[in-house]
């Protein structure tokens, strides 16, 4: 057998001629690690009648001397592996070295296994039957023969093709749908499936028949949500009819044109029939048709392709008569998918073809891009950014190359044959593929692209020229669809872009395609760190861009509205507003050509100084989103732009270091200055700014200037060069934001976030800022190390005093506000006060607030005796939600801000007319937050651990400032918190009877429960009790008349479980006074409200009252005591006891005797 390494260099042959038998098939496949040489990687399994041979095949690059053109030098090695075997078929490899193959004869599949040592039981190489083996004999038993076996590269495993039965099933569906002549399928093609989304319902395998039928089978499942077990036929395509008959000289056909359908043809055809072999790769498939009966007849090879002009619905597509070939899907009869068609041609090759392949394009990133089909099959997007496909076809003449003619291509000859005077073509080609995708094209080869190479010959000059006049004179217009009115809605109308604008979008988006989507390095970590994309492709790419941009640049009127309508009068306002909104759009198409041609010169500039290298000098920071980057982000975003700046910043500086560094050598060499070596800046960025000057702006220079100067200032040991270089460095930085417009940006309060174009300036600004207070924080550090040091601080305290006062005396407001700042975050507050800077109290009251600023602008206002100022600014702290303040803190505030309300001067009173109405408000708020930290504390107590609602229900109660209504509808009602209802009424003034009685009335009934009748009257007494000595004399919240007719009924009714005495000593152990609650008793018993309208209740209230004087009358004469002798009214008790003497029943006999010991008593004592 003979080998060659590389077709375009013919003279080179590599041959093996050490074994006897012919060989029937032959095997490339991957090497298994550590069983051959380093250099073997691949291996030839060579099949014969009578054995298996297995041949090293090795590959170094060779660089050819003379015109350095870098080629692959092949060798073949003698393994010394063979085994004796019969005839074998379908031999394929895995990626980890298993070989599988299928026998010829039998049907089997069969694995060849090698490996580098022989052991007692196993020799260096066996040839295992895996269809008689006790592990597949159940999967592939001898019934049903393999007769191929194709490589499934996607899980690294071989899948065998078996004749089932179930085969003539499908023969027979196809036979259903059109009927023919018996065939034989001769060959299956996996169909490689793109990377994105679920294709689990479409075509997997493709049958070729004899006939030259395709059959198209797709994954099933057996039940919904299963995974997919068995294929079935999923779409039938006919072999074409009426095909032209195969031209011998096939070169005659090179520049034929776009053929229509309306086209005359031939009458004679050629029918497709007897397919003995075919080729399938990426929705292009070959097949051949042996010549006949003749054997000297050369072989013909069917060529089917898609047409994307009919397929993507790029016009109103005219099927060329040599296109005849129709799909049937293979579903029900209502099945709406559109009827695909196809290009199909026949050529003549040169003998009888063996095998068929195409030749592999290189890829063009090494990690495909996210989100994007690792494989694309249409050849309108390709075209412009990957050269023609072509196929090898080995024969036994030798080898053919067959190149798949492009849409672009036909245009091309269209264009040349429209010069001659053949314009039906052309007119074709812009019928079937429309306005859009045309002009696409035109400008593909108006501008030169690089890839529209037909038979290795670039593009005609005279085709550029009528594809760059068709662009002016057949690309249309941009139109304006005026808006429609819907009653009293108006639909805004919108611009139509003319072809020549489409055709612009649709080129420079397929040129960029390649890169836009990929990763600009790709490496695990920044010491392996490489470019993603190939450098030819990035070339290859900048090439054609810029072959765009020159060509836009030398026809600067093709958008300009002067250049149409040459004939027509004047234009109406809708057309030129059309006119104008184009060729704004089409001035950004050229900008983004410009920046995608600087962002891939920055690329390879970055690989020229060494990506690891750089990567390793990077923040982690930036690393981290350098090796994230998409060149989309470096071209269109700006945090893509800032990784740049900040990769050109660790360039420059790696430059200067290293040049820094050759200088020091140089200087202890030759005793040279330092500054007549030193690298200048202006050198690298003329570098930078002639290949990426987006990417290095003139403020970017002046930035490395500023910071040249800085380091030849720190090297210098010249005062007056020091002070020459930080002038210059100085003025450098001055020259940053000349206009203001950074002040400007700051005094609007920072609109429009990063969009500003101003915004840039500020940042700048506070770059330099940040410095001067890192400069003072240095005066500080060194004045402490002093001090530690024990040495004298005289210098060191006027060299801080020094730049403190310079700092103060700046009259720059921006500066001030940030140096402000800077102080209260170091907790600086006295020397702000000491100092007295203006705008001080500005800089405080401007926005964003911030908790920091309000606390030291209060405390501003209590030092300057602004005390009514201070506590309008702690209201505002506590009630506003910009900070997260916990309920006690914004008590705190409200506390801070009453007291420094009662306060005011009366300056301020004069001043300021709310005064009063403002301190008022501010005791509401804090008395009401008062109310509310009570009900979040009797929540928490009633829900120990709250989740869900009611946890963020609290979390709200704590976090800000309620009104009384928020507070009883959203918590205190629903929860039942009848303590903190009744402290709302208090506060709120609320006078509402009923509602206050039937609260009394739950709270009294709640502490009844779970207890014995004592323990329940001892728990509503200690309640009650409580209750008064908070509310009373509170009506709204304690109405004295009710509560006390309340606890009357509930000792009546459990007066088998309480004193007498009872109910009126629960309200004055509340501190209820004794004269007030004898009143109320004593109203109660003249009243006889129900039930003290009955003989028995009365007698019974007339005893707790007997009990009530007698405790008022001990409380009165115990010495010390708080009651005067003067309050205790003798006179009306002596004659209310009288009155209860008389009208107590007779059996009373003690309640009667402690009336007349009572009344003795107070006759005695008054």
């Amino acid at each position: 057998m003979s080998i060659q390494p590389d077709r375009h260099c013919r003279s080179e042959v590599r041959t093996f001629e050490d074994q006897p038998d012919v060989i029937l098939h032959v095997g490339f496949v991957k090497a298994k690690p550590d069983v051959f040489i380093d250099e073997i990687q691949y291996l030839l399994v060579l099949s014969t009648s009578s054995s298996l041979i297995l041949l090293g095949v090795a590959s170094t690059p060779n660089v050819s001397s003379q015109n350095t053109v870098s080629r692959l030098e092949v060798r073949l090695y003698d393994t010394e592996f063979s085994i004796p075997s019969r005839e074998m078929q379908s031999i394929c490899g895995t990626k980890d070295g298993r070989i599988f193959m299928c026998g010829t004869e039998d049907g089997y599949l069969y694995e060849l296994v090698y490996r580098s040592n022989e052991g007692w039981f196993n020799s260096k190489i066996t040839l295992v039957c895996h269809s008689t083996s006790r592990g597949l004999s159940g999967i592939l038993p001898v019934s049903l023969p393999a007769w191929g076996l194709v490589p499934n590269t996607n899980r690294a495993r071989g899948d065998t093709i078996t004749l089932r039965s179930t085969m003539k099933s499908i023969v027979a569906d196809v036979n259903r749908i059109v009927p023919s002549e018996p065939f034989s399928i001769i060959a299956l093609h996996i169909i490689k499936r793109s990377t994105r989304g679920n294709d689990s319902d479409q075509p997997q395998l493709m049958a070729v028949t004899s006939s030259g039928a395709r059959l198209y089978f797709s994954k099933q499942r057996y039940m919904m949500g299963a995974d997919a077990d068995s294929l079935h036929l999923s779409h039938v395509r006919l072999p074409p009819q009426n095909l032209r008959p195969p031209v011998i000289d096939s070169t005659s056909t090179r520049g034929r044109g776009y053929v229509s359908s309306m086209a005359s043809s031939s009458p004679a055809t050629f029918q497709v029939g007897r397919i003995e072999g075919s080729f399938s790769s990426l929705g292009i498939t070959l097949e051949r048709q042996p010549p006949g009966d003749d054997p000297e007849k050369s072989d013909s090879i069917v060529c089917l392709s898609p047409d994307f002009a009919s397929i993507c619905s790029l016009g109103i597509t005219s099927v060329p008569h040599y296109t005849s070939h129709i799909s049937y899907p293979t579903g029900s009869a209502n099945n709406s998918r559109t009827v695909l068609t196809e290009y199909a041609t026949v050529m003549t090759i040169s003998g009888n073809a063996w095998d068929m392949c195409e030749v592999p394009l290189i890829a063009s990133s090494k990690r495909p891009p996210e989100g994007l089909p690792f494989v694309i099959t249409n050849e309108l997007i390709t075209q412009f950014s990957e050269p023609q496909r072509k196929f090898l076809i080995i024969a036994n003449t030798g080898l053919n190359l067959i190149i798949k003619r492009r849409a672009v291509d036909f245009l091309n000859a269209s264009l040349v044959e429209a010069d001659l005077g053949n314009q039906a073509p052309l007119q074709d080609f812009f019928t079937s593929f429309g306005r859009d995708q045309t002009c696409a094209m035109l400008f593909a080869l108006a501008s030169g692209n690089t890839f529209l190479t037909l038979d290795g010959s670039q593009t005609t000059s005279l085709a550029a020229n009528n594809a760059k006049a068709m662009l002016f004179t057949q690309s249309g217009k941009p139109t304006f669809k005026e808006g429609v009115s819907f009653g009293g809605s108006t639909v805004e109308g919108n611009i139509i872009f003319s072809g020549r604008y489409m055709g612009l979008a649709f080129y420079l988006a397929r040129l960029i395609r390649p890169i836009w989507r990929a990763s600009v390095v790709i490496g695990e970590d920044s010491q392996k760190l490489v470019s993603n994309v190939n450098d030819s492709t990035l070339v290859t790419t900048q090439k054609n861009l810029d072959c765009l941009r020159n060509f836009m640049s030398s026809n600067p009127h093709l958008f300009d509205s002067s250049q149409s309508d040459l004939g027509s009068g004047t234009r109406t306002t809708a057309e030129q507003e059309a006119w104008k909104i184009e060729s704004t759009s089409a001035s950004a198409l050229n900008a983004l050509v410009s920046q995608t041609i600087e962002a891939i010169s920055f690329v390879l500039l970055l690989q020229d100084y060494g990506l690891s290298h750089i990567a390793n000098l990077c923040d982690p920071q930036i690393l981290k989103k350098f090796l994230g980057l998409q060149y989309r982000d470096l071209v269109t975003t700006k945090e893509g732009r800032d990784v740049a700046r900040a990769l050109v910043t660790v360039v420059i500086n790696q430059q200067i270091a290293q040049q820094t560094s050759v200088c020091t050598a140089l200087f202890s060499y030759y005793a040279i200055s330092k500054s007549q070596t030193a690298l200048q800046v202006d050198t690298i960025s003329e570098v930078l700014q002639s290949r990426c000057g987006s990417f290095c702006s003139m403020d970017d220079v002046k930035y490395f200037k500023a910071q040249e100067s800085l380091r030849k200032a720190s090297e210098t040991h010249s005062a007056e060069e020091r002070a020459r270089c930080l002038h210059e460095s100085l003025k450098c930085s001055q020259e940053f934001d000349a206009s203001n417009e950074g002040r400007d940006y700051w005094l609007q309060g920072c609109p429009g976030g990063d969009s500003d174009p101003r915004k840039q300036a500020y940042d700048r600004r506070r770059a330099c800022y940040q410095i001067c207070v890192d400069s003072l924080s240095d005066f500080d550090s060194r004045l402490s190390d002093v001090i530690q040091k024990g040495r004298s601080i005289d210098e060191a305290e006027a060299a801080r005093t020094r730049a403190y006062q310079l700092a103060f005396e700046s009259q720059d407001q921006i500066f001030h506000s940030f140096f402000y700042d800077w102080l209260i975050n170091r907790g600086m507050t006295e020397e702000l006060l000491q100092y007295r800077p203006p705008f001080l109290e500005e800089h405080l009251q401007r926005k964003p607030r911030t908790l920091d600023k309000l606390d030291f602008l209060w405390q501003y206002f209590v030092k300057t005796e602004q005390p009514f100022r201070a506590a309008t600014v702690l209201a505002n702290i506590a009630e506003t939600l910009e900070f997260d303040l916990s309920l006690d803190k914004r008590i705190e505030y409200l506390t801070l801000a009453a007291n420094n309300a009662k306060s005011h001067s009366n300056f301020e009173l004069r001043q300021y007319e709310n005064v009063v109405e403002i301190q008022t408000d501010i005791d509401e708020k804090l008395e009401v937050a008062q109310v509310q930290r009570e009900i979040l504390h009797a929540l928490y107590a009633k829900f120990k651990e709250p989740k869900g609602e009611i946890a963020a229900s609290l979390r709200r109660l704590e976090s800000e400032l309620l009104n009384i209504t928020q507070l009883y509808n959203d918590y205190v009602e629903p929860h039942d918190l009848h303590t903190c209802k009744l402290l709302i009424f208090k506060v709120s003034d609320h006078r509402d009877t009923r509602l206050t009685r039937s609260t009394w009335e739950s709270l009294i009934a709640e502490s009844r429960m779970g207890a014995t009748p004592q323990e329940q009257m001892s728990n509503v007494s200690a309640i009650v009790s409580l209750l008064a000595s908070r509310f009373f004399p509170s009506e709204a919240a304690f109405p004295l008349d009710e509560i006390a007719l309340l606890l009357e009924k509930l000792a009546l009714e459990t007066r088998e479980y309480v004193p007498y005495g009872w109910a009126p000593r629960t309200l004055t152990s509340g501190s209820v006074p004794y004269g007030t609650v004898f009143d109320t008793f004593h109203s109660m018993y003249e009243s006889q409200v129900p039930p003290f309208n009955k003989q028995e209740a009365v007698q019974f209230l007339s005893s707790d009252i007997a009990v009530l004087i007698a405790d008022w009358l001990d409380a009165t004469m115990r010495p010390q005591s708080r009651i005067s002798r003067g309050e205790f009214p003798a006179n009306i008790l002596d004659e209310a006891v009288s009155q209860y003497i008389r009208e107590l029943d007779p059996q009373k006999l003690d309640t009667r005797k402690l009336y007349e010991d009572l009344r003795i008593r107070i006759r005695a004592s008054f």
